[in-house]
């Protein structure tokens, strides 16, 4: 679908802590370069957690579109806002992962992403839902919800963050940790058959192919075919965990005993006893947790050369 600009303004929403500064640096310019093609903006910066999400709600009805300047995580708290599905959105990727910018080949520059703007290109895409025990209502996700040694490398690095911005940097001792201090807990998968997969030390629903923006998941993953993909692991050790790390970075996952594929429109994670949840990288709460997509539920802005773009879009 090619956009219509009118006179209503773009939200540019910065979280200025994202990119340690970065975020805040890149403002300025996207602002700049989006005036120069006449589309008007209106630039926020967040204060605190949830200021994005308020403020889309509190524009509702008054913008023409969301430009979310810094990661993942700030791309998260626009959706928590459930913005309308007609309403284009993207980000200026200034984030620790970057994940969706990478899913959909994002540009990385302001003039660039501007000029995707300008262009108008944009598809719909499935959002993600997940529920757990000790929530009163369901949260959306966009990329990734699991359960395993990635919600405790999650956990790790949040509960020892004191202020200051998440960098790749701060993931490694916690990876270590988990690695060379590795206890398996089992994970089953219930599928909306009410077939009880597992167990599995780490369970995976994905709505993109490149989990953290480079671990290859097999098969082919798509952000808009109405269906979340479930990857059950069994790893039995930390050699082991460190085998499934390695061959997810170099594509070679594949099939293997040790690894189950579902696709699904709905899924439930059990665990054997409490055990924390990531969502979109973010600690998400803990197991049990209901899980379903929601088809189509955000539009996206795309490059105009993106391959995911039909002819008439």
């Amino acid at each position: 679908m090619t956009m219509v600009m009118d006179s209503a303004p773009f939200l540019v929403l910065v979280n200025p802590s994202s990119g340690g500064g970065l975020a805040g640096e890149l403002a300025p310019y996207l602002v700049r370069e989006l005036n120069r093609r006449d589309i008007p903006t209106l630039a926020r910066k967040s204060e605190r957690p949830g200021d994005i999400t308020a403020e889309v709600q509190r524009r509702r009805g008054e913008i023409a579109g969301i430009v979310a300047v810094g990661g993942d995580g700030t791309m998260r708290e626009v959706l928590a806002a459930a913005p309308p599905a007609e309403l284009p959105i993207t980000m200026l990727p200034a984030g620790t992962a970057n994940v969706l910018a990478a899913e959909l080949k994002l540009p990385k520059r302001p003039e660039l992403c501007a000029k995707m703007i300008a262009a108008g290109h944009s598809r719909c895409f499935d959002v993600g839902s997940y529920r757990c025990a000790d929530q009163p209502q369901a949260a959306p996700f966009l990329l990734f919800v699991g359960a395993g040694p990635d919600a405790r490398v999650v956990s790790d690095v949040h509960s020892r963050r004191k202020g200051g911005t998440l960098g790749k940097l701060r993931y490694a001792m916690p990876i270590a940790r988990e690695i060379f201090g590795y206890e398996a807990q089992q994970h089953w998968i219930v599928l909306e058959d009410g077939r009880r997969e597992g167990p599995f030390e780490q369970v995976l629903v994905s709505n993109v192919a490149a989990y953290g923006g480079f671990w290859q998941l097999p098969g082919k993953v798509r952000m808009d075919d109405g269906l979340l993909d479930v990857f059950g692991f069994r790893i039995r050790n930390g050699l082991a965990l460190l085998s499934q790390g390695i061959r997810g970075a170099l594509s070679k996952l594949g099939s293997q005993q040790d690894l189950q594929h579902y696709q699904v429109v709905r899924v439930r994670i059990e665990s054997e006893a409490a055990a924390p949840i990531q969502a979109d990288g973010d600690p998400g709460g803990s197991c049990p947790v209901d899980i379903e997509v929601q088809d189509r539920q955000i539009r996206l802005f795309l490059p105009a050369d993106s391959p995911l773009l039909s002819p008439e879009e």
